[in-house]
């Protein structure tokens, strides 16, 4: 049985589903391996379903994180905010404001130009 699984996979931020999927496929890998004696393939196996768990587990916390963080926040009161929340808002409002600085300058250009 070829070694065909890579850690890489799991670097493109795959979807929930697909870690599942991963996960899943690797553990038949890993049983078929080890029931035939391939015990470097179903190292592999068993290394690629860990890092999909372990993916997907830290998800989950990034995910409890954020909700509770908004939870606690009232968005008409800056000062309910944690730091982590205010630099996402500021990055967040200095971003739309740029782009539509960007955009009014492409509008005077194109006035310019016609």
């Amino acid at each position: 049985m070829p070694n065909d699984f890579s850690t890489e996979l799991l670097d493109a931020r795959p979807s929930n589903d697909d870690l599942e999927k991963v996960a899943f496929d690797a553990l038949e890998t890993y049983t078929v391996a080890a029931s035939k004696g391939e015990l470097s393939t179903a190292a592999s196996a068993l290394r690629v379903r860990l890092a999909a768990l372990n993916q997907r587990t830290e998800r989950e916390a990034e995910r409890e994180k954020r909700d509770e963080l908004l939870a606690s926040a009232d968005p008409c009161e800056p000062e309910t905010w944690s730091p982590e929340l205010a630099n996402f808002i500021r990055r967040y409002t200095d971003n739309i404001l740029l782009r539509l600085d960007q955009t009014r300058k492409l509008h005077v250009k194109d006035e310019v130009i016609q």
